[in-house]
């Protein structure tokens, strides 16, 4: 560590923090689709892991593509997504 051997034990343990929160969020949100296709559309249990496998498989693909150009990736699920919901819902952070 350097001079500022305190600043970058803190920034790292942050960088830890915010990792885990991030990881977590993504988590939870993806728990909540499972049991949203549950509830609204009877996904069960082999529908559930169909859908969570291909969420991987879409997720992958898309990370591959983000290091690549990351704002070209999201233009590219952007319009995806709004070919998908032909503009009817907007899906903003």
């Amino acid at each position: 560590m350097g001079k500022n051997g305190y600043l970058e034990k803190r920034q790292a343990n942050f960088q830890k923090i915010y990792e885990r929160a991030t990881q977590r969020a993504a988590m939870v949100m993806v728990k909540v689709a499972v049991i949203t296709l549950n509830d609204e559309f009877g996904f069960a249990e082999k529908r559930a892991e169909r859908f969570l496998t291909k969420l991987k498989e879409n997720f992958d693909a898309y990370g591959e593509s983000s290091l690549e150009d990351a704002e070209l990736a999201d233009a590219r699920l952007d319009a995806r997504v709004d070919k998908i919901l032909k503009g009817q819902v907007v899906l903003k952070p």
